[in-house]
């Protein structure tokens, strides 16, 4: 089984974004559970700057198969986001914000293979670390460190993640 999170446009997206947006409310669903994030009591755009926004990479995550790879901690335009990535899609956290940034049009380059540069006032890299993702035990295990961006947030990370939308605030974090 296949979950799919559809996450609308995001805010401050320009353009030519063909990634999400929020319109004036949360689009999503969350297919084997039924949750409809379109229902008439669903948050507006106000409220919904308040909330964690998760970016998976890739967008579909199996139900029944445990997901490994990397992720980073990010804030931009006063928001927070959690991007996560599977192994076999970015091996370096670099390559995980210069995708983010790329589908946020916010503007960055490359110097070389390895070295991404960004200079925007409102993007902060909190840190970033490892996991693996368990949604059938509900499971979301963080470890390691950034060489680039440094340590997450654990701290952050459990708050991050009772602020974010079904199922990632169902899910139980273990740090070692």
């Amino acid at each position: 089984m296949r979950a799919t999170l559809a996450l609308g446009r995001l805010p401050g997206a320009g353009p030519f974004n063909r990634g999400p947006s929020i319109p004036n409310r949360i689009l999503g669903r969350y297919a084997s559970r039924g949750h409809d994030y379109n229902a008439p009591d669903t948050e507006t755009r106000e409220t919904a700057s308040m909330r964690t926004l998760i970016l998976t990479y890739p967008t579909e995550i199996d139900d029944e198969a445990p997901l490994e790879g990397k992720f980073l901690q990010v804030r931009w335009a006063g928001r927070a986001y959690l991007l996560f990535a599977a192994a076999g899609e970015h091996r370096y956290h670099n390559q995980i914000l210069g995708r983010f940034l790329s589908e946020q049009g916010i503007p960055h380059r490359w110097e070389g293979v390895e070295n991404l540069v960004v200079d925007h006032p409102g993007l902060s890299i909190i840190g970033g670390g490892r996991f693996r993702l368990d949604l059938l035990t509900k499971q979301l295990r963080v470890w390691d460190a950034s060489r680039v961006y440094g340590c997450f947030d654990a701290s952050a990370l459990s708050a991050q993640l009772a602020t974010a939308d079904l199922p990632w605030q169902e899910l139980t974090l273990s740090v070692p």
